[in-house]
């Protein structure tokens, strides 16, 4: 695994070589670049739509179910934890 305090935010080129020597003492070596993308900002949008008609849950509304519903952009999918 790579520490992702050796990573920057975006792409970075990450380079693994491998060398094996075998029993007569001949040495190989593997080098392979992989572009890997750290991304640690969410871009998103969360759109609620209007709630109880009025955006307001007034007392008798707060003793009835009320469904809460929007739409989520970015990085948001449906089903994410909010």
């Amino acid at each position: 695994p790579v520490p992702t305090a050796a990573l920057n935010e975006g792409n970075n080129d990450v380079q693994v070589m491998v060398t094996g020597v075998d029993a007569s003492g001949n040495t190989a070596i593997a080098v392979e670049h992989k572009n890997v993308v750290l991304d640690t900002q969410a871009h998103n949008a969360l759109t609620l739509d209007s709630v109880a008609d009025d955006n307001t849950i007034n007392r008798a509304e707060s003793r009835m179910p009320t469904m809460i519903s929007g739409v989520v952009s970015g990085d948001a999918q449906a089903g994410d934890h909010v």
